[in-house]
């Protein structure tokens, strides 16, 4: 609410609107002079971002640094060392079906961004989705080959990323760029990205979504690469006011480069004032427990997954991190469930008791009132890879200790 209402605004008016930026700055009293940056004349084009690149991606992702800083990592991000700790994606599939929703949703507010369709603005439309489709397509195959460099492996979760980061950086240059610089767009623009991604580890800055990599420095770069690749005569074509030769002897790029700097300056300071403002209150982050448990369990009652560690239903896995409870030798909580194979379950489970801890010495297991055939269940080994449909659901044996029962 507080971006919405107070960091993005200004920005929008002095882009979009009549503001010191715009292309349309200061307009006289019939709205058809307009003195731009820098010769406030005619001569000069003011700051051109067509989709949003600056307005839009580079203040949410500065934002959001300020807040990945201000929250702090997840736990277990890092380890004592500083060095990052893997912390996969828990849905691929959703990841790619999102990225196809963003992907497809991004011609509507860059081709939208024309606001008329009559006249030769269809045209102008038609060149910004070619733009889009190129610059996002190089995007996504200049990651893979990244991925593929630099983490050995072909990463879906990169090429997702340098997807996003090739249509971030068209956005505010669709309209004035020739296809071949959208190409040139795209595929420099998931080195942004994965450069910053590596910076932020390397400063131990947990951004769970790369949202300061992808939209706040492909935004920034996108916003720059107008200045650098933009063609004079596409400029009124784009619906922008003035005809000049702004871009072909170097202004544009010294423009678009105030930008950059104004919207950094801005979001950085009123971002930062909100996060750290709202961690000395109120706090922006829940306890540590909660954090582990999970937040779909405090705040939703319920889990996204049936395997969820924290998930306390019938489907419930102790844990299936490395030495978690009830995982290879780590007793799991009494009470708890664990799954185990059907040919392991006994036909009369009656007789399970708790073995008190005055049970226990020197690290062995004691005797426990349990029945014989009840003692010869195993938990299941994750690694099997049984399907839930075939397992079945006990009480834990307590006393569990070591890797057997």
């Amino acid at each position: 609410a507080i971006c919405s209402i107070v960091i993005s605004p200004p920005v929008v008016h002095w882009i979009w609107g009549t503001g010191f930026l715009s292309p349309r700055a200061f307009p006289d009293e019939t709205e058809t002079i307009f003195k731009p940056l820098f010769s406030r004349s005619e001569d000069s084009n003011g700051v051109m971002d067509y989709g949003g690149s600056g307005v839009v991606h580079m203040l949410g992702g500065f934002s959001g640094l300020m807040g990945a800083i201000a929250l702090g990592p997840r736990n277990g991000r890092f380890d004592m060392d500083g060095k990052p700790l893997p912390m996969p994606a828990h849905n691929t599939a959703m990841m790619a079906l999102g990225a196809t929703i963003l992907w497809f949703g991004w011609y509507a507010f860059n081709c939208g961004s024309t606001l008329v369709i009559t006249h030769h603005m269809a045209q102008v439309a038609g060149k910004i989705a070619v733009n889009t489709t190129i610059s996002g397509a190089a995007g996504a195959l200049m990651a893979t080959i990244i991925s593929r460099v630099f983490e050995k492996t072909f990463d879906i979760g990169i090429a997702i990323n340098g997807l996003l980061a090739g249509l971030v950086a068209v956005t505010a240059s669709c309209a004035v760029v020739l296809p071949w610089a959208a190409f040139v767009i795209g595929i420099t623009a998931p080195c942004v990205y994965y450069a910053a991604h590596r910076l932020l580890l390397r400063l131990q800055i947990d951004d769970p979504l790369d949202a300061f990599p992808i939209h706040g420095c492909c935004g920034a770069f996108g916003v720059l690469c107008v200045g650098i690749f933009c063609q004079d005569k596409y400029v009124v074509w784009a619906g922008y006011p003035h005809h000049n030769d702004s871009c072909s002897r170097g202004e544009q790029f010294a423009i678009q480069f105030v930008a950059i700097l104004v919207i950094a300056v801005w979001s950085s300071i009123m971002s930062g004032i909100t996060f750290f403002g709202l961690k000395a209150t109120v706090g922006i982050r829940v306890p540590q427990d909660v954090e582990n448990e999970g937040l779909d369990r405090s705040e939703h009652g319920g889990n996204a997954y049936f395997d969820n560690p924290g998930n306390n239903s019938p489907l419930k896995m102790a844990n299936t991190g490395v030495n978690g409870p009830g995982f290879r030798g780590v007793p799991p909580p009494a009470g708890s469930h664990r799954r185990v194979l059907p040919a392991e379950i006994s036909s009369e489970p009656a007789g399970i008791q708790e073995e008190s801890a005055d049970q226990r010495s020197g690290g062995k297991r004691q005797p426990s009132p349990v029945p014989q055939q009840n003692q010869n269940w195993v938990a299941e080994d994750l690694e099997r890879g049984e399907s839930a449909a075939q397992n079945q659901v006990v009480p834990v044996q307590a006393g569990w200790e070591g890797a057997q029962p």
